[in-house]
């Protein structure tokens, strides 16, 4: 499902965050990151990320994690070459 390039972006932005002690949110709403909506969606190119977004974050979110489709349901489903053995669970049954 090519989420790994999933994982390198969110992983890039927490470090920006980081380094610039700013929340992502604030990042993002002040165009810290240097946004170009309209490059991304065309009607969007007089727009500023804080035109679009709530003042505030939300308190909460809701997350959820499918299971089965690229992940092992049992320790049987994962080839040996693949085996993190880290002492942490790597399939559903474990």
């Amino acid at each position: 499902a090519n989420l790994g390039v999933s994982l390198i972006e969110r992983a890039a932005l927490d470090g920006l965050c980081r380094v610039a002690g700013e929340p992502l949110h604030r990042m993002v709403a002040t165009n810290r990151l240097g946004l170009r909506l309209g490059e991304i969606y065309a009607e969007l190119g007089g727009a500023q990320p804080r035109d679009l977004l709530p003042a505030a974050p939300l308190p909460s979110c809701f997350v959820r994690h499918t299971v089965g489709l690229g992940d092992a349901l049992t320790p049987a489903d994962i080839p040996p070459g693949e085996r993190v053995d880290d002492g942490l669970p790597q399939d559903l049954e474990s």
